[in-house]
Protein backbone atom coordinates (compact mmCIF):
# COMPACT_ATOMS: atom_id res chain seq x y z
CA UNK A 1 0.00 0.00 0.00
CA UNK A 2 1.28 3.48 -0.87
CA UNK A 3 2.49 5.01 2.39
CA UNK A 4 0.73 8.28 1.51
CA UNK A 5 -2.60 6.46 1.50
CA UNK A 6 -1.98 4.19 4.46
CA UNK A 7 -4.42 5.23 7.19
CA UNK A 8 -3.64 2.38 9.55
CA UNK A 9 -3.98 3.62 13.11
CA UNK A 10 -5.69 6.85 12.03
CA UNK A 11 -9.00 7.98 13.54
CA UNK A 12 -11.22 9.76 11.03
CA UNK A 13 -14.44 11.49 12.09
CA UNK A 14 -17.15 11.85 9.44
CA UNK A 15 -20.44 13.62 10.05
CA UNK A 16 -23.25 12.91 7.62
CA UNK A 17 -21.66 9.50 7.22
CA UNK A 18 -24.78 7.36 6.85
CA UNK A 19 -25.12 7.76 3.11
CA UNK A 20 -23.93 9.54 -0.01
CA UNK A 21 -20.47 11.08 -0.09
CA UNK A 22 -19.91 10.53 3.63
CA UNK A 23 -20.67 6.83 3.35
CA UNK A 24 -18.44 6.41 0.28
CA UNK A 25 -15.60 8.22 2.04
CA UNK A 26 -15.98 6.01 5.11
CA UNK A 27 -15.86 2.86 2.99
CA UNK A 28 -12.70 3.96 1.19
CA UNK A 29 -10.97 4.99 4.41
CA UNK A 30 -11.83 1.67 6.06
CA UNK A 31 -10.24 -0.14 3.10
CA UNK A 32 -7.12 1.97 3.66
CA UNK A 33 -6.89 0.92 7.32
CA UNK A 34 -8.55 3.83 9.14
CA UNK A 35 -10.83 3.58 12.13
CA UNK A 36 -13.92 5.54 11.12
CA UNK A 37 -16.21 7.38 13.51
CA UNK A 38 -19.56 8.07 11.85
CA UNK A 39 -22.00 10.72 13.05
CA UNK A 40 -25.51 10.99 11.64
CA UNK A 41 -29.07 11.45 12.84
CA UNK A 42 -30.37 8.49 10.78
CA UNK A 43 -29.88 5.56 13.15
CA UNK A 44 -30.83 2.69 10.83
CA UNK A 45 -28.83 4.00 7.87
CA UNK A 46 -25.91 4.64 10.21
CA UNK A 47 -25.93 1.00 11.33
CA UNK A 48 -26.14 -0.18 7.72
CA UNK A 49 -23.22 2.03 6.73
CA UNK A 50 -21.09 0.70 9.58
CA UNK A 51 -21.88 -2.90 8.58
CA UNK A 52 -20.40 -2.23 5.13
CA UNK A 53 -17.05 -0.98 6.43
CA UNK A 54 -13.93 -3.11 6.31
CA UNK A 55 -12.62 -3.94 9.79
CA UNK A 56 -14.37 -4.13 13.11
CA UNK A 57 -13.19 -1.21 15.26
CA UNK A 58 -15.41 1.50 13.80
CA UNK A 59 -17.71 3.69 15.90
CA UNK A 60 -21.10 5.30 15.29
CA UNK A 61 -22.92 8.05 17.12
CA UNK A 62 -26.51 9.11 16.47
CA UNK A 63 -26.22 12.87 16.59
CA UNK A 64 -28.08 15.90 15.23
CA UNK A 65 -25.66 18.69 14.34
CA UNK A 66 -28.36 21.28 14.92
CA UNK A 67 -27.74 20.64 18.65
CA UNK A 68 -24.79 23.01 18.62
CA UNK A 69 -24.47 23.15 22.41
CA UNK A 70 -23.92 19.38 22.58
CA UNK A 71 -21.07 19.24 20.07
CA UNK A 72 -18.34 19.95 22.64
CA UNK A 73 -19.28 17.04 24.87
CA UNK A 74 -19.69 14.63 21.97
CA UNK A 75 -16.29 15.48 20.49
CA UNK A 76 -14.59 15.13 23.87
CA UNK A 77 -16.19 11.73 24.45
CA UNK A 78 -15.14 10.44 21.05
CA UNK A 79 -11.60 11.79 21.28
CA UNK A 80 -11.16 10.27 24.73
CA UNK A 81 -12.41 6.91 23.50
CA UNK A 82 -10.20 6.70 20.40
CA UNK A 83 -7.16 8.61 21.64
CA UNK A 84 -7.43 11.73 19.46
CA UNK A 85 -8.74 12.53 15.98
CA UNK A 86 -6.47 12.52 12.92
CA UNK A 87 -8.99 13.65 10.31
CA UNK A 88 -12.42 15.24 10.15
CA UNK A 89 -14.79 15.26 7.16
CA UNK A 90 -17.89 17.46 7.23
CA UNK A 91 -20.39 15.86 4.85
CA UNK A 92 -23.63 17.39 6.11
CA UNK A 93 -25.40 19.51 3.52
CA UNK A 94 -29.05 20.29 4.20
CA UNK A 95 -30.63 21.29 0.89
CA UNK A 96 -33.45 23.76 0.46
CA UNK A 97 -35.42 25.31 -2.37
CA UNK A 98 -36.90 28.58 -1.13
CA UNK A 99 -37.27 31.70 -3.25
CA UNK A 100 -36.53 34.95 -1.44
CA UNK A 101 -40.21 35.73 -0.86
CA UNK A 102 -40.57 32.67 1.38
CA UNK A 103 -37.03 32.53 2.78
CA UNK A 104 -37.58 33.54 6.39
CA UNK A 105 -35.07 33.96 9.21
CA UNK A 106 -35.89 30.65 10.89
CA UNK A 107 -35.28 28.48 7.82
CA UNK A 108 -32.18 30.44 6.83
CA UNK A 109 -30.69 30.12 10.31
CA UNK A 110 -31.41 26.38 10.41
CA UNK A 111 -29.60 25.75 7.13
CA UNK A 112 -26.65 27.92 8.16
CA UNK A 113 -26.42 26.23 11.56
CA UNK A 114 -26.41 22.69 10.17
CA UNK A 115 -24.32 23.25 7.05
CA UNK A 116 -21.85 25.85 8.29
CA UNK A 117 -21.94 26.77 11.99
CA UNK A 118 -21.76 23.12 13.08
CA UNK A 119 -18.65 22.67 10.92
CA UNK A 120 -16.90 25.57 12.62
CA UNK A 121 -17.95 24.36 16.06
CA UNK A 122 -16.77 20.77 15.49
CA UNK A 123 -13.46 22.10 14.17
CA UNK A 124 -13.13 24.44 17.16
CA UNK A 125 -13.75 21.62 19.60
CA UNK A 126 -11.37 19.26 17.79
CA UNK A 127 -8.53 21.74 18.12
CA UNK A 128 -8.71 21.67 21.92
CA UNK A 129 -5.87 19.92 23.73
CA UNK A 130 -6.28 16.16 23.82
CA UNK A 131 -8.97 16.02 21.14
CA UNK A 132 -6.70 15.80 18.09
CA UNK A 133 -3.40 14.38 16.97
CA UNK A 134 -0.67 16.41 15.28
CA UNK A 135 -1.17 16.30 11.54
CA UNK A 136 -4.95 16.67 11.80
CA UNK A 137 -6.55 17.29 8.41
CA UNK A 138 -10.02 18.85 8.15
CA UNK A 139 -12.05 18.57 4.94
CA UNK A 140 -15.49 20.08 4.36
CA UNK A 141 -17.86 19.31 1.51
CA UNK A 142 -18.71 22.56 -0.21
CA UNK A 143 -20.39 22.81 -3.63
CA UNK A 144 -20.10 24.50 -7.01
CA UNK A 145 -23.12 26.44 -5.70
CA UNK A 146 -20.76 28.39 -3.45
CA UNK A 147 -19.64 30.25 -6.58
CA UNK A 148 -22.43 29.68 -9.10
CA UNK A 149 -25.72 29.84 -7.27
CA UNK A 150 -29.20 29.53 -8.69
CA UNK A 151 -32.70 30.83 -8.16
CA UNK A 152 -34.25 29.40 -5.01
CA UNK A 153 -31.07 27.97 -3.50
CA UNK A 154 -29.77 31.12 -1.80
CA UNK A 155 -29.59 29.62 1.68
CA UNK A 156 -27.79 26.46 0.57
CA UNK A 157 -25.37 28.40 -1.65
CA UNK A 158 -24.65 30.89 1.13
CA UNK A 159 -23.87 28.10 3.60
CA UNK A 160 -21.39 26.55 1.17
CA UNK A 161 -19.81 29.90 0.33
CA UNK A 162 -19.39 30.47 4.07
CA UNK A 163 -17.44 27.21 4.32
CA UNK A 164 -15.09 28.20 1.51
CA UNK A 165 -14.59 31.60 3.09
CA UNK A 166 -13.92 30.39 6.61
CA UNK A 167 -11.28 27.84 5.65
CA UNK A 168 -9.09 30.59 4.19
CA UNK A 169 -9.09 32.37 7.53
CA UNK A 170 -8.76 29.26 9.66
CA UNK A 171 -5.88 27.77 7.66
CA UNK A 172 -3.10 29.91 9.20
CA UNK A 173 -4.57 29.42 12.68
CA UNK A 174 -4.67 25.65 12.32
CA UNK A 175 -1.16 25.57 10.87
CA UNK A 176 0.17 26.83 14.21
CA UNK A 177 -1.28 23.68 15.75
CA UNK A 178 0.10 21.35 13.08
CA UNK A 179 -3.24 20.97 11.30
CA UNK A 180 -4.64 21.69 7.84
CA UNK A 181 -8.11 22.61 6.54
CA UNK A 182 -9.58 22.44 3.03
CA UNK A 183 -12.85 21.96 1.19
CA UNK A 184 -14.00 19.99 -1.83
CA UNK A 185 -16.49 21.55 -4.25
CA UNK A 186 -18.45 18.77 -5.97
CA UNK A 187 -20.66 19.24 -8.98
CA UNK A 188 -23.76 17.11 -9.38
CA UNK A 189 -23.17 13.77 -7.69
CA UNK A 190 -25.32 10.65 -7.85
CA UNK A 191 -26.28 10.35 -4.20
CA UNK A 192 -29.57 9.39 -2.59
CA UNK A 193 -30.31 13.09 -2.10
CA UNK A 194 -29.76 13.70 -5.81
CA UNK A 195 -32.27 10.99 -6.70
CA UNK A 196 -34.77 12.45 -4.25
CA UNK A 197 -34.48 15.91 -5.79
CA UNK A 198 -34.04 15.12 -9.50
CA UNK A 199 -35.88 11.81 -9.79
CA UNK A 200 -36.68 11.05 -13.43
CA UNK A 201 -36.45 14.71 -14.44
CA UNK A 202 -33.80 16.02 -16.80
CA UNK A 203 -30.97 17.70 -14.94
CA UNK A 204 -30.00 20.92 -16.78
CA UNK A 205 -26.74 21.20 -14.82
CA UNK A 206 -25.38 18.16 -16.65
CA UNK A 207 -25.36 20.16 -19.88
CA UNK A 208 -22.50 22.13 -18.31
CA UNK A 209 -20.97 19.26 -16.32
CA UNK A 210 -19.58 17.70 -19.48
CA UNK A 211 -17.70 14.82 -17.81
CA UNK A 212 -21.06 13.53 -16.65
CA UNK A 213 -22.68 12.81 -13.31
CA UNK A 214 -20.14 12.13 -10.55
CA UNK A 215 -20.23 9.03 -8.39
CA UNK A 216 -19.78 9.49 -4.62
CA UNK A 217 -16.53 7.54 -4.95
CA UNK A 218 -15.15 10.29 -7.21
CA UNK A 219 -15.61 12.82 -4.43
CA UNK A 220 -14.37 10.38 -1.79
CA UNK A 221 -11.10 9.95 -3.70
CA UNK A 222 -10.45 13.69 -3.50
CA UNK A 223 -11.36 13.83 0.19
CA UNK A 224 -8.99 10.99 1.02
CA UNK A 225 -6.20 12.75 -0.89
CA UNK A 226 -6.73 15.90 1.18
CA UNK A 227 -6.74 13.85 4.39
CA UNK A 228 -3.49 12.15 3.43
CA UNK A 229 0.16 13.16 3.67
CA UNK A 230 0.18 13.38 -0.13
CA UNK A 231 -1.50 16.78 0.24
CA UNK A 232 0.65 18.03 3.13
CA UNK A 233 1.36 21.36 1.37
CA UNK A 234 -2.30 22.12 0.64
CA UNK A 235 -4.34 24.16 3.10
CA UNK A 236 -6.98 26.87 2.87
CA UNK A 237 -8.00 25.59 -0.57
CA UNK A 238 -11.42 24.96 -2.10
CA UNK A 239 -10.82 22.17 -4.60
CA UNK A 240 -13.33 21.76 -7.47
CA UNK A 241 -14.37 18.21 -8.31
CA UNK A 242 -16.96 19.45 -10.75
CA UNK A 243 -16.84 17.31 -13.88
CA UNK A 244 -15.83 20.37 -15.92
CA UNK A 245 -18.70 22.56 -14.72
CA UNK A 246 -16.57 25.63 -14.01
CA UNK A 247 -14.94 25.55 -17.44
CA UNK A 248 -18.12 25.22 -19.50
Amino acid sequence: MDSFLNFTGKNILIDGGARGIGKATAQLLSELGARVILLDMKEQELAEAKAQLKGSNHITRVFDLSNLDKIAGTIKEIATEVGGIDGYVHCVGLRSYQPLKVLDYTSLQRIMNINFVSFVEVTRQLLKKGNYNTGLSVVAISSVSSINGGAGVAAYAASKAAIDGVIRSLAPELAKKGARINSVMPGQTHTEAYDEIIGDSEDPVLKRQYLGLSDPKDIANSIVFLLSEASRMITGAAVPVDGGYFTS
